[in-house]
């Protein structure tokens, strides 16, 4: 009679737990890809009017936006103006006003492709939309940006891993620096710009990526570690008072 060998009680939780891991990884593949946001080709479906800008609401995991951005009439007639109605201005720039929610932060923004061999042009703001500029006279404009950059992504000659945006630091706005001088943004509301600097249309995508915000330090543990500090601070003491009363002790006996 043939013996029939039963997995043991170990072996069936590790293919149990294994069946989870595999469960798990799926779930999370699928919620990674939270939202998408895409502009039909030769439709320019986002806004290109700063004060109107596209709402996207991010949500936790990975966020993306795809869409054209360019200059779409001559350099004789084409301002190149930021800030101004995309009409008017001759441009095609992309406004968005980007929702971070309560418990969350925005990590990162990728720029997964930018299909230029020049830079493209990025800025934000908090808020729902960008302030109007300032004419400060003589030809200068002040921009209320809380940031600026020129970036750069793959095109489809030169493939290039995703590009950061946030750079980190809180350096004075610098759009040659390649970034935003920022480690992440908070929840709250901010207006994006994307913007293409040349007589040309490109197409780009973006990714966003959204995490909980990191727990602080337990009360128990950071209780733990004080009481820890005292018990330290009050042995070093002891020991500087022994070593103060055997002084005495020690000058008394060679006398």
């Amino acid at each position: 009679m043939q013996r029939t060998t039963l997995p043991s009680d170990q072996t069936r939780m590790k293919a149990y737990h294994a069946i989870l891991v595999f469960v798990g990884v799926l779930g999370s593949a699928s919620a990674l890809r939270a939202t998408d946001l895409m502009e039909a080709p030769g439709v320019d479906s986002f806004s290109s009017d700063y004060q109107n800008p596209t709402l996207f609401a991010l949500a936790p995991g990975s966020n993306f936006v795809s869409g054209q951005v360019g200059r779409i009439v001559d350099e004789f007639t084409d301002s190149g103006a930021l800030l101004e109605n995309g009409a008017d201005a001759g441009t095609d720039g992309d406004y968005f006003r980007l929702i971070v929610p309560g418990g969350y932060r925005l990590e990162q923004i990728f720029v997964n492709r930018y299909n230029d061999f020049g830079r493209g042009f990025a800025a934000y703001a908090p808020g729902d939309a960008f302030a109007p500029p300032v004419d400060l006279g003589g030809g200068n404009v002040f921009y209320p940006f809380a940031d600026a950059a020129l970036f750069d992504g793959a095109t489809d000659f030169e493939p290039l891993p995703p590009n950061p945006l946030f750079r980190g630091g809180h350096l004075p706005v610098d759009p040659g620096d390649g970034g935003f001088n920022v480690d992440f943004l908070p929840a709250g509301s901010y207006a994006l710009l994307i913007q293409e600097n040349q007589i040309s249309t490109v197409d780009y995508e973006l990714h966003f990526v959204v995490t909980a915000v990191p727990e602080p330090a337990s009360a128990p543990l950071a209780l733990l570690l004080l009481l820890g500090a005292c018990a330290r601070r009050r042995r070093s003491a002891r020991q500087t008072r022994q070593a103060a009363s055997a002084e005495p002790a020690a000058r008394h006996s060679l006398s």
